[in-house]
C-alpha cells in the first residue's frame, strides 16, 4: 500500500487483525518482510530511504558467478 501524508505527520498507527484475531506473525513490513512486535504498531510517516539491501529478504536474487 502507498500512503500520501501531510508534511506535518510524524507517524502512522496501524491496528491489524485477521478475522478479528491479532496475529503479528502474519504481518510483514518493508523490504525485509519484518514482523511488528504486535498487531498495533506505528511506523514513521516520512522514513529515510534505506541503503540497497544485499543478500537479505525473500525476494533477493543470488549473484551469479
Amino acid at each position: 500500500m502507498n500512503f500520501a501524508l501531510n508534511e506535518a505527520a510524524t507517524e502512522l498507527k496501524f491496528t491489524l487483525a485477521f478475522d478479528g484475531d491479532a496475529a503479528p506473525k502474519h504481518i510483514r513490513i518493508g523490504r525485509d518482510s519484518d514482523h511488528p512486535p504486535g498487531a498495533v504498531f506505528t511506523l514513521p510517516a516520512h522514513p529515510a530511504d534505506p541503503p540497497p539491501a544485499e543478500g537479505k529478504g525473500k525476494k533477493c536474487k543470488k549473484a551469479k558467478n
